[in-house]
């Protein structure tokens, strides 16, 4: 199995988990809206925030293709110019477009309805993953 299909089944798996007991609970308070939908949602705003995990990072998500920089120290691992896809002055991964209803994040940064903030950190990192999970679950927590 290749890291990109484990990377996608993991991810849906997880997302199964999490949402079936809410599903389960769920009366008629819950109601899906069809991606083509959405759109038409006028005056309605909703943050997601992809906090991503494992051998994937913002590098390999939104490519700086064309920085000589990065391919060379992400030999072997980075993305080629000729498969990131190409979104207005952006290339991202292929995996975020590619096989996805709508063209995934592609067509919903070209509407204008995503906005991509790279490099979100806080001061002083002392490079521990455990620690920056700790800090960044307290900032995003909502009164």
């Amino acid at each position: 199995m290749k890291r990109r299909k484990f990377i996608g089944i993991s991810a849906t798996t997880t997302a199964g988990i999490l949402l079936a007991p809410k599903l389960l609970k769920a009366k008629n308070d819950l109601s899906l809206i069809p991606n083509d939908k959405i759109q038409s949602l006028e005056g309605d705003n909703v943050l997601i925030i992809i906090e991503l995990f494992g051998g994937n990072d913002g590098l390999n998500t939104i490519i700086p293709a064309g920085d000589s920089e990065y391919y060379n120290l992400r030999k072997g691992i980075g993305i080629p110019e000729n498969l990131a896809v190409k979104v207005n002055d952006i290339y991202m991964n292929p995996a975020l477009v590619e096989g996805i209803n709508n063209e995934g994040l592609k067509r919903m940064f070209e509407d204008g309805r995503l906005a991509i903030v790279e490099g979100i950190g806080y001061d002083s990192p002392n490079m521990s993953h455990f620690r920056k999970q700790i800090i960044m679950s307290d900032c995003l927590k909502v009164g």
